[in-house]
């Protein structure tokens, strides 16, 4: 399944085509739906040039998914070499598709790695970590505040 749209879709489904894989690749466009098709996943694949942080690589460890993905900007902040998932050098076409048929010929890693990933990215990005950070960061200005008033 192939989520999203932009201006490659043509040239996708071109080579589904050329490759007559349309009877196992679907492209499905702009979807709302994104937790029930993470569910019916077995691992999430990223092929990014260019990212900041992407929500959706978190979405995906939330969901309990082995990510594949290219070490492409803060991809690495969120996945976690070999324990998370694997990230390969932008370009490695090769090295991400066997990345992908590793996991699939080994679904007790696979099911490992999307566990450690699930866990870690609930610690790391839900909404209570991010409340506990914030609440961290007023602790430190307020005692230095108040550590420069004691020095004034």
């Amino acid at each position: 399944l192939i989520v999203g749209d932009g201006p490659e879709r043509g040239a996708i489904e071109a080579l589904i085509g050329e490759l007559d894989l349309g009877g196992c690749v679907r492209m499905l466009g702009q979807r709302s739906d994104i937790r029930e098709l993470l569910s019916a996943a077995d691992v999430f694949l990223l092929t990014s040039l260019s990212e900041g942080i992407p929500v959706t690589l978190i979405e995906a460890m939330c969901a309990g998914l082995p990510v594949v993905s290219t070490d492409a900007g803060g991809v690495g902040e969120v996945v976690l070499a070999e324990q998370t998932g694997m990230l390969l050098p932008i370009g490695d076409d090769a090295g991400l598709a066997a990345a992908l048929v590793g996991l699939h010929r080994d679904p007790v890693r696979c099911q490992t790695i999307g566990e450690r990933g699930r866990n870690i990215a609930q610690a790391t990005f839900s909404e209570a970590a991010m409340h506990d950070g914030y609440s961290d960061v007023y602790r430190q200005m307020l005692s230095r505040q108040a550590a420069l008033k004691l020095s004034a």
